[in-house]
């Protein structure tokens, strides 16, 4: 129903999200500020990188193949719908909370977890829950 916005209008406002995210997670702002030269934090580091060069990737490519999101407003809706009663049914499920460092493969599925919801309106990074653990590197 909004006009079309520009694209650093979007970056902003991305922006400003990550930025409310990190008072979250003060333990891993100390530690990738004053424990940046040891091996886990560099580790971790990486996988993060990993993670974005991954969604960048894709969305290099998305864009090159002239992927747009609908602008009618049935698909969006339908998506957010279903989004939202797979973000609600995956909630009431009991499942044990990760507490081992973060692997490879899940640095990877994060970058592909971002594509999806780049693709599917209607989902979110953050929308899950189990996405706020505090996983050590």
């Amino acid at each position: 129903m909004l006009p079309r916005q520009t694209d650093l209008f979007n970056i902003v406002i991305q922006s400003g999200a990550v930025l409310a995210v990190l008072p979250l997670f003060p333990e891993r702002l100390r530690q990738f500020v004053f424990q940046w030269r040891e091996k886990a934090t560099q580790d971790y580091g990486l996988k993060i990188l990993l993670a974005v060069v991954i969604t960048g990737i894709g969305g290099l490519l998305l864009d090159r193949a002239g992927f747009k999101l609908p602008e009618r407003l049935w698909p969006v809706a339908w998506a957010m719908l279903l989004g939202g009663i797979g973000f609600w049914s995956s909630s009431v499920v009991e499942r044990p909370q990760p507490s081992g460092p973060v692997t490879w493969s899940v640095a990877v599925a994060a970058g592909i977890g971002q594509l999806i919801a780049a693709v599917f309106p209607g989902t979110s990074r953050s929308a899950r829950r189990s996405s706020s653990c505090s996983c050590s590197a």
